[in-house]
């Protein structure tokens, strides 16, 4: 697979990824948002749930995360040659 096609398809998948994550991450989260609206005031809890905002913010970070392990991708292991 050629790395431009490696690129889409990562820069596909990553939205994906961050969209799921940041779906069950903000759900995960819920006890931290409402102490964080108690505390501060800012509407974080909805009669139905986390503002939207707050799966905004997790989908941002995610993303962001995923990005940043573009240039670490793994190098190809070096090929062995047995000795004659």
């Amino acid at each position: 697979m050629s790395l431009w096609r490696r690129l889409a398809a990562i820069l596909l998948l990553a939205p994906l990824a961050a969209g799921l994550g940041s779906l069950l991450l903000t759900i995960m989260l819920l006890p931290f948002w409402r102490w964080l609206e108690a505390t501060t005031g800012l509407e974080s809890v909805g009669h139905s749930g986390p503002a939207e905002w707050c799966y905004g913010l997790n989908f941002g970070l995610l993303y962001a995360g995923l990005l940043a392990l573009l240039p670490w991708r793994r190098k190809a292991a070096p090929t062995h040659t047995p000795c004659a």
